[in-house]
């Protein structure tokens, strides 16, 4: 019944039963880790957690059990708590290849590359699903920056496993990062036609179209990504910014709130939002999105550089030229923030900070570091594998 309950979506209504059967059989490791799967799909995630530690206090030397609650609590996205139970499953089996694999994952979505390598370093390809050892290293390698390594380890993934789209997707993003945008293009393709209800696919289709100056197919790509999940806020973030670069000020105001109402933790859908608002001359409404994403990430020279420009608009000399001169501390080849800073210097009657402000610009224009798009480009890149 219970699981019949839980197949239907119906957690809540499955609760009880499992509550009893846990009652009559509290050494079943299965009854535990479906209960705690349960709640924490009826929303009680903290109840859910609290569950799990009495399930491996009534079992403290069953890994499997251990192993199997790790998965439900990475499946729903408790990352530290699946960690520890792994590590947990790892003292009662050192040489389980299944709790290795698990933790190597875990530590992926953790974002921790160093800690997924060390994982499966001397993991053999053969477990897992085909290719998926070589995709955990790929995806791993790509975090750390190694891209040519990732490439080759996300290459043998496609060729153990040609009809995995995720597979695809993976190495679609590391030629994308090696600035690929073009080639990428070809392995989205094939995964567009294996998975037809994935809007990562496109949402990836969409930035290469985006950095190739395509920009109506870049938005029509975007919305078509909303049409299948509207609660992909990365679509959202990616509509906004394609629709501010074509100088659709209210159509990028529109996707970008959607976006924040969504995710509102995310500091670059704030910062893009107030550039948005500031380019069409609401400043208010701007410097608020922009105090919003300094309050995310103090360390976003974007946000910087955006809420310096409302600042100066507004009058504020020296609080813009604060705010600038933050920005370029923090981001030295910010080319149109030096740019900025020059001609406020020039307000502020200091002609030599000004001459100094213009060189540096001049100097990050001649480097990659100096392209604001590029930089761009590669913060979306790097922001949904």
């Amino acid at each position: 019944m219970s699981a019949a309950l839980l197949d239907a979506g119906r957690p809540r209504e499955a609760l009880p039963y499992l509550e009893q059967a846990r009652e009559r059989s509290p050494q079943d490791a299965k009854i535990w880790a479906t209960l705690v799967r349960a709640q924490f799909e009826a929303g009680n995630a903290k109840e859910a957690v609290e569950t799990a530690d009495r399930a491996v206090e009534a079992l403290p030397d069953e890994a499997g059990l251990h192993v199997a609650l790790a998965d439900v609590c990475f499946q729903h996205h408790d990352l530290q708590k699946a960690r520890h139970l792994l590590e947990s499953a790892s003292e009662l089996l050192p040489k389980d290849s299944n709790v290795k694999l698990l933790l190597a994952k875990v530590s992926l979505e953790a974002r921790e590359p160093v800690e997924t390598l060390a994982v499966l370093k001397e993991a053999p390809s053969s477990i897992g699903a085909p290719g998926e050892v070589a995709f955990l290293r790929g995806s791993a390698l790509a975090l750390g920056g190694k891209l040519d390594e990732a490439a080759t380890e996300l290459s043998k993934a496609t060729d153990s496993d040609p009809r995995n789209a995720k597979y695809l997707v993976a190495y679609a993003w590391v030629n994308q990062l090696q600035g690929r945008y073009k080639e990428a293009l070809t392995p989205l393709s094939k995964a567009r036609q294996l998975d037809r209800h994935a809007p990562i696919v496109l949402y990836r289709m969409a930035l290469s179209h985006f950095v190739m100056g395509q920009y109506a197919l870049a938005a029509e790509t975007c919305d078509e990504a909303l049409r299948l999940s509207p609660g992909f806020t990365p679509g959202y973030l990616l509509l906004g910014v394609v629709t501010l670069e074509s100088g659709h000020f209210e159509s990028a105001q529109a996707a970008l709130r959607k976006g924040a109402s969504q995710q509102p933790g995310l500091p670059l859908l704030h910062t893009e939002l107030g550039a948005a608002l500031f380019m069409e001359g609401r400043l208010k409404e701007g410097k608020t999105e922009l105090d919003k994403a300094l309050l995310l990430d103090p360390k976003g020279a974007d946000a910087y550089f955006w809420r310096g420009r409302v600042l100066a608009r507004q009058g504020s000399t020296e609080q813009a030229i604060s705010d600038l001169e933050t920005a370029v501390v923090l981001q030295p080849g910010f080319a149109k923030a030096h740019h900025e800073l020059a001609e406020l210097y020039s307000v502020r009657g200091d002609p030599h900070k000004a001459a100094a402000a213009l060189a540096k610009e001049k100097e990050a224009r001649a480097t990659k570091a100096g392209d604001e798009r590029q930089r761009l480009f590669e913060i979306l890149d790097d922001l949904f594998l």
